[in-house]
């Protein structure tokens, strides 16, 4: 030893002892919690299907050579450290893999990332020595991480023991060297799990969004195999690739999310796009990729039971990451139902122009005799039952139809009718299950009245308990029902009402939940006020026609008619089905009142407001009973204070929405220019801007007869005095000193 070329000093020492630590007991500590997880038998299997999904190595073939040979004692810290992030189910740390972990974050994985963090902090450093202070740092940190990943392998402490005799023991220079020589010499295999490290960087999603996206893939793919690409699929497919981004508009059923989806999974099979099927089109800035191309596919891009205004503002936001994606191969796929692009607002968003639309029932688009003959085959469906007379009248909705008509028997005895009519057939079958199947028909309404989302969590909370009771109580079902007997239902209805994902279930189409939803809630609209989604509301309520006196007497006549109809509880008007809308009748306008009072209060003004209903006079009035029966201070905090204030850092997010609104309100500069830096809103412009002025003129007489001033009508974040801000107002319109800002107001309305 004496006649060794590598000399032992103290702070060489404390290097060699440190590398004698990872290289032993933090290398072994690992090689236990892998063998823990994955037996070697079993390492193989799982190696290659990961390859095999990834479509890269990310190991080297010195590794999968030893990978294949399932010998874990011949794997060192790099090797270690893939296999147990990437095959095992080990949960991140909180900053997620490859990330420096918090301190107080003990998990597993944080400490087979600090294992790695050391042996790569020695790996980059050239020097050849620790300091007596630094060593008695690392020692510490090194015995703990060995001893909780002792803890969780059991009760042993041998690697625990190892640590502490290595502080200590005489060290063999020959070994030393070499152990140091090793630890030193890793530039090159840090290149491999580094690059596999910086590889999941890269792709920007945190490791939960990467494992949902997936799932949403493969399942995608196991749909994809009904998929028939038609006539004009190719023209589709090539203004994908010609265009940053492209909407399908179609109706619900038309195949329109299928089609955007098959050709994501075109893309990324052929291009090797990554898919990611997000949500929300903010998305787009968070997750994009600059190196790689990316396919977004967004799904009812500006929402679903109707036209958003939300959503196109947020779109509106977005635009230049649509047009310019920050990776220029990146693709963004959207669908859009046909009522919503029919919507007025539709024809100036950056949606509209042509050359990014795929409209499935244009003239071009539309499917033929034989894309319809394909779809039919495709399903195992007997083609007989498409007589000509029957390809000519069938509904948009085939793609979907097709798929329904395959996994249901019952739709059997309706024929050809059930392509041509589907909506009454459907309804009737849920006539039919809700007398004799009542647990099962439960089941429907309380996916439904739940939002689209069911699993058996829901039946833990108190807010759902007392919406299932309300439910129970119209379905006629014991109250005392065990929830497994509900899910068990869901689950038997699986491929023809519902789907299920993990455990959550949802409704297989968004039309089944408009259909149940119209089925239930035209006996019960209670409940459906009470629990449904605004959007819902705003889009699927409808009250009764008004009967106008100065009406012609064939009008009347006809509008008798329809009364009639409606009153009754069959489903024989086309029209009352198929735009499967709730008819209210007078009395439950007090109801929809207190729902719009309520969704003001919640800032859906948009929903409110543009609401044809609320120029119903019948539910006018009721709207203006429940405002009469509010204090002054509720409707001032409603109507009168600002719903939201946010500080925007450029001035192309400015919303237009509401500087518009403010500019018809005050014709005001001074209120444009303030609107550079910030948007804010009050109930009150909608109600302006929208030209509801029975609300206008209360909400004024409010405040009169309160206040004895009309100044809580013009208060803003930004006059600091509302006196001072109407003779602003006064003087930029020219108004004579008489004039009342209620005058201004009127004026310029």
């Amino acid at each position: 030893m004496s006649n060794s070329k590598f000399k032992l000093t103290g702070e060489n020492t404390n290097l060699a002892r440190v590398a004698q630590m990872i290289l032993g007991p933090c290398t072994n500590v690992l090689r236990d919690v892998l063998g823990k997880e994955i037996s070697p038998s079993n390492l193989e299997t799982k190696v290659k299907a990961y390859i095999a999904k990834t479509k890269k190595p990310l190991i080297n073939q010195h590794q999968e050579t030893l990978v294949y040979s399932k010998d874990y004692l011949k794997f060192d810290v790099t090797l270690l450290y893939f296999l147990l992030r990437n095959m095992c189910s080990i949960q991140p740390h909180s900053n997620t893999w490859g990330n420096n972990p918090q301190s107080g974050d003990r998990s597993v994985s944080g400490n087979i990332e600090r294992i790695r963090l050391i042996r790569n902090e020695y790996g980059h450093n050239s020097e050849r020595s620790i300091s007596d202070i630094d060593f008695k740092i690392k020692y510490k940190d090194i015995k703990g991480i060995v001893k909780e990943l002792e803890n969780y392998l059991g009760s042993s402490t041998k690697y625990q023991d190892e640590v502490k005799e290595l502080k200590t023991c005489t060290m063999d220079p020959t070994q030393s060297e070499k152990n140091i020589k090793e630890l030193l010499d890793l530039h090159d295999k840090i290149k491999d799990i580094s690059g596999d490290v910086e590889e999941m960087k890269k792709t920007v999603l945190p490791w939960n969004i990467k494992v949902i996206y997936g799932k949403d893939v493969l399942k995608w793919k196991e749909d994809d195999s009904y998929f028939v690409e038609t006539h004009n699929f190719q023209a589709m497919l090539d203004k994908v690739r010609q265009q940053p981004f492209v909407t399908f508009v179609g109706v619900p059923g038309s195949g329109k999310t299928a089609t955007a989806r098959h050709i994501a999974l075109l893309l990324q099979e052929k291009d090797g796009y990554k898919t990611l099927p997000t949500k929300d089109i903010n998305y787009i800035e968070t997750y994009c990729d600059p190196r790689n191309p990316q396919v977004f596919v967004i799904d009812d891009v500006l929402g679903v039971f109707g036209f958003d205004m939300k959503e196109l503002e947020k779109l509106t936001m977005y635009k230049d990451r649509l047009n310019e994606p920050t990776m220029p191969a990146t693709k963004v796929l959207m669908t859009c139902r046909e009522v919503v692009f029919k919507h007025e607002a539709f024809s100036g968003s950056i949606l509209s122009n042509k050359k990014h639309l795929v409209q499935l029932h244009s003239e071009e688009n539309a499917l033929n005799d034989q894309d319809k003959y394909d779809l039919f085959a495709k399903y195992n469906l007997d083609k007989d039952l498409l007589s000509a007379d029957t390809l000519s009248k069938i509904s948009k909705s085939f793609p979907y139809l097709c798929k329904l008509f395959s996994r249901k028997e019952e739709l059997g005895h309706y024929g050809p009718q059930f392509f041509i009519s589907p909506v009454p057939c459907i309804i009737e079958l849920l006539d039919i299950m809700k007398i004799r199947n009542k647990v099962h028909y439960a089941s429907l309404v309380l996916l439904m009245i739940n939002q689209n989302s069911m699993s058996e969590n829901n039946f833990n909370t108190t807010y759902f308990h007392e919406m299932k009771l309300q439910v129970l109580k119209r379905c006629k079902v014991d109250p005392t029902t065990c929830s497994f007997f509900f899910i068990d239902a869901l689950t038997e209805m699986e491929g023809t009402y519902t789907e299920q994902s993990q455990s959550e279930f949802k409704f297989i189409h968004d039309s089944m939940l408009e259909i149940i939803a119209y089925h239930f809630g035209r006996h019960f609209p209670e409940l459906i006020l009470q629990y449904m989604d605004c959007d819902y509301i705003a889009n699927y309520i409808k009250p009764g026609k008004y009967k106008c006196r100065k009406r012609k007497r064939e009008e009347d006549e006809l509008e008798q008619t329809v009364d009639k109809k409606e009153d009754s509880d069959t489903v024989d008007s086309e029209e009352y089905v198929h735009d499967l809308c709730i008819k209210l009748q007078e009395p439950h306008y007090h109801l929809l009142a207190d729902r719009l009072f309520e969704d003001v209060h919640k800032g859906e003004l948009f929903n409110v407001f543009e609401n044809e209903a609320l120029k119903h006079p019948l539910v006018l009035q009721k709207f203006l009973d429940v405002m009469k029966s509010k204090p002054y201070s509720e409707l001032f905090t409603v109507f009168l204070s600002p719903l939201k204030e946010e500080k925007l850092g450029k001035r192309s997010k400015k919303k237009l929405f509401y500087s518009n609104c403010y500019n018809l309100l005050m014709n005001s500069k001074w209120i444009a220019e303030c609107l550079e830096d910030y948007t804010y809103t009050r109930a009150i412009d909608w109600v302006i801007f929208y030209g509801h002025n029975q609300i206008l003129h209360f909400i004024i007489d409010q405040i009169t007869k309160n206040t004895k001033t009309v100044n809580d009508l013009f208060r803003t974040p930004y006059n600091i005095r509302s006196d001072d801000f109407c003779t602003t107002v006064q003087d930029e319109n020219n108004t004579s000193s008489k004039d009342s800002p209620l005058i201004v107001v009127q004026k310029n309305i």
